[in-house]
């Protein structure tokens, strides 16, 4: 499983399943926990119970018409 997507906002990642998951921690760039708005990171637990983190840079920004 792979997250495709994440809106920061809503604090939800898409994975490339197409469910949806919560991210749990928003991090910023000194580890430390923050609000969505200074996240340079975050994790979040899978369906299947593993973890994963990864940078918020990983992602583009992307808008909807």
């Amino acid at each position: 499983m792979n997250v495709e997507a994440i809106n920061l906002r809503k604090g939800l990642a898409l994975l490339n399943t197409g469910q949806t998951v919560k991210i749990d921690t928003f991090m910023d760039d000194e580890g430390d926990e923050c609000g969505y708005e200074a996240a340079r990171a975050f994790d979040l637990e899978l369906p299947d119970g593993t973890w994963l983190a990864d940078s918020v840079d990983s992602y583009a920004t992307a808008t909807i018409h």
